[in-house]
């Protein structure tokens, strides 16, 4: 007999413990307190003097270079959110195949991007399987603004550097160039736990200067940034992710729920009774 209750407590408390894992269901009225809304991120990735729009480039070839950014996503809505980045890396790019440039005297460039810091809203444009109970996977777009500071380093043809380092701003006496950008971006979202997601994006940053290559050829220069990241959300394990919650599905097992039924068949039933009591009453 002790073996037996003693299986049935060790059954009973296994399977409360699993239950304790899995996030409670969120009501569709419930508010944002019921989820977990916050999430920090690890990225790293490509960095290039291009963007995948096209447009013109003072050198005629690029480089990929390493990249790598963090994250801080705040989670406002089940389809949109607002993402504070930050990022860092180098851009170079060089003239091998324009000889003519080289003899004007520009050989390549490096420029070292001592942080991008930016705010942007992101909005999810598809989910995979919405109808479904999970989502498990979803397609984003991304738009902001943000400041950035770099150093650029040009290499003439006769191998004369100009390094920006330490000597930019009006007075050169500061670290690095400054200049506002605009990055607007794409990516998608998978949920690999209740707790971790992975990340692919891409992103294009407009800048409103013309020397992040270290010269100035009419225009505004651009950069693109394509990274693999890990996210990880914040808050309590018994709570659900409002990023990963589909409202139409909660809103349909609310109404489908039989409690939901018991209690409104209990309260018709109430009603009738006073009905009945009434029209006692009356006679």
């Amino acid at each position: 007999m002790k073996k037996y209750i003693l299986t049935i407590a060790l059954a009973l408390a296994t399977g409360t413990a699993i239950k304790a894992q899995e996030p409670a269901k969120a009501k569709v009225f419930g508010g944002s307190g019921q989820y977990r809304t916050w999430s920090v991120g690890a990225n790293a990735g490509v960095l290039s003097p291009v963007v995948f729009l096209g447009g013109s480039n003072d050198f005629s070839n690029w480089n990929a270079d390493l990249g790598y950014g963090l994250s801080i996503r705040k989670q406002l809505a089940p389809s949109f959110s607002l993402n504070a980045n930050l990022l860092r890396g180098d851009v170079s790019g060089n003239n091998e195949e324009a000889p003519g440039r080289i003899q004007d005297g520009l050989r390549d460039f490096s420029t070292e991007i001592g942080y991008a810091a930016d705010i942007r809203g992101e909005a999810t444009v598809f989910v995979l399987d919405f109808l479904k109970r999970d989502k498990a996977l979803s397609f984003n777009l991304s738009a902001g603004f943000g400041l950035m500071g770099y150093a650029p380093k040009v290499t003439a043809a006769d191998n004369r550097i100009s390094d920006y380092k330490g000597k930019a701003g009006d007075e050169g006496n500061n670290e690095y160039v400054k200049e506002l950008y605009m990055p607007i971006g794409a990516g998608v979202r998978f949920k690999v736990s209740e707790l971790v997601n992975f990340n692919l994006s891409y992103s294009m940053h407009y800048m409103d200067g013309d020397n992040l290559d270290g010269i100035y050829k009419g225009g505004k220069d651009k950069f693109s940034y394509g990274s693999a990241g890990l996210e990880f959300l914040l808050g309590s394990r018994n709570k659900p992710a409002m990023g990963w919650n589909n409202p139409w599905s909660s809103l349909y097992d609310e109404l489908k729920d039989s409690s939901l039924r018991n209690d409104v068949e209990a309260l018709q039933k109430r009603v009738n009774n006073i009905e009945t009591d009434m029209e006692k009453l009356k006679a």
